[in-house]
């Protein structure tokens, strides 16, 4: 908290009426030290005395505002005059204290006002900034999202024409033993990249951290990889193919790991 007051009794009084154990209090009695000290330490309440020997009151709180908007000014005074209130509310005092018999109590409930008021506005800009944070979080999700897709799709479009075509090579009666291992290797190195695809599908399984719906969901990407092979796996069996060095793979999900 910075004090500002040039009257050394009344000095001693607020200080006395703030609890040394909750607040530290720096106390000056001049405005060019008050506005030095202020615009090093910004955050702090401010306990403003109209009435300075080398600048005046309000024309200190018009500079304490500039540096700082939304200043916690609390302006002190021995005047207790309207248009002064009024004059110092408008240029942006959080609350106006008249110096009193009484000034101890109304000065500790005038800060308890301002600390609470600083809470609640400290709050609400740490909302703002987890909801900005959260917004930005999404907006990645989502780009992550559309990347996945593009990925499974250009991948999935040629893959699905390697493993159709490799499985007919490695069954075709006119082709030498080893052009049909060729294919099955082929065949293997395809379904290779095929798991890579499906791991995707771990991805997919996210869940977006608003509303517990799912983010991505990338299994109809691989259709074009699973449905035309289905066919050709049913047909197959180990005795019309015994040159093949390996049965030929149908990339259905339940066998990928």
């Amino acid at each position: 908290m910075l004090l500002v007051e040039d009257t050394a009794a009344h000095a001693a009084l607020i200080r006395r009426a703030l609890d040394p154990a909750q607040w530290e209090v720096e106390h000056v009695t001049r405005a060019s030290a008050a506005l030095q000290s202020f615009s090093a330490d910004p955050d702090r309440i401010v306990l403003l005395d109209l009435t300075l020997p080398d600048l005046d009151g309000l024309t200190v709180l018009q500079q304490l505002v500039r540096t700082a908007p939304g200043a916690a000014v609390i302006v002190v005074t021995a005047r207790e005059e309207v248009p002064v209130t009024v004059s110092a509310m408008q240029e942006g005092a959080w609350d106006y204290v008249v110096k009193g018999d009484d000034l101890g109590p109304r000065i500790r409930d005038s800060v308890e006002r301002a600390w609470t008021k600083r809470m609640k506005e400290a709050e609400g800009s740490l909302i703002e900034q987890t909801k900005l944070i959260q917004m930005m979080r999404q907006e990645r999700l989502q780009a992550i999202e559309l990347i996945v897709r593009t990925v499974c799709h250009e991948v999935n479009n040629p893959l699905s024409g390697v493993v159709a075509l490799s499985q007919l090579l490695s069954r075709n009666d006119a082709l030498s033993d080893e052009l049909k291992r060729l294919a099955d290797g082929i065949n293997r190195s395809a379904q290779d990249v095929a798991r890579v695809v499906q791991k995707l599908h771990t991805i997919g399984d996210m869940e977006k951290e608003f509303g517990g719906k799912r983010l991505f969901d990338i299994e109809p990407l691989a259709e074009p990889i699973t449905e035309p092979l289905a066919p050709e796996e049913k047909q197959y069996s180990g005795e019309e193919e015994k040159g093949s060095s390996s049965p030929p793979v149908a990339l259905h999900r339940e066998t990928l790991p």
